[in-house]
């Protein structure tokens, strides 16, 4: 298919790069990403994705994607949980990274005051992000936190985002 026909040449093009400039990072976060949502090479994106932090230890995104690939293809929490952290150290404005946190906290750690104050810090950082509002109102909900969740409607609505019912 035509899909297919681009996502092979976007392999090959960030493929390319990296033959041409060994050293970007960018690249390889690129074609990491496509190699974990599109082809499922796991092994290969999390490769990608180590070489990336090798070659640019501060990059923030790395280390929250590679989180991601840990936590929902390799099941390794702990690690994923210092790569959340450590995003967050490197770009404390990085939102997607609290969220990322806060869901591990949530469904795998069951440690829901730290996880509240991680989508809490994502909502401060990137207060129109409708997900994070949705994620914490899965949370109150879940824990029956009915008030909660009336407010932080109201605190949504005010940044113009509607939550799921």
């Amino acid at each position: 298919t035509d899909v297919k026909k681009e996502h092979d040449e976007a392999e090959e093009l960030y493929r390319k790069a990296i033959e041409l400039d060994p050293k970007l990072a960018l690249a390889y976060i690129c074609l990491a990403n496509l190699l974990t949502d599109v082809k499922k090479d796991h092994a290969e994106a999390e490769r990608m994705y180590r070489k990336a932090i090798e070659l640019d230890p501060k990059n923030a995104s790395a280390h929250d994607n590679l989180a991601i690939l840990l936590t929902d293809v390799k099941k390794d929490h702990a690690e994923a949980e210092k790569m959340y952290r450590k995003a967050i150290e490197l770009d404390p404005k990085y939102a997607s990274a609290y969220n990322n946190l806060a869901n591990l906290l949530t469904i795998v750690k069951k440690e829901h005051d730290e996880a509240e104050r991680m989508y809490r810090k994502a909502i401060e950082v990137d207060p129109q992000k409708a997900m994070f509002y949705n994620n914490l109102a899965l949370l109150y909900s879940k824990l029956g936190r009915t008030s909660d969740l009336e407010k932080l409607r109201e605190e949504a609505a005010k940044n113009g985002v509607t939550l799921d019912p």
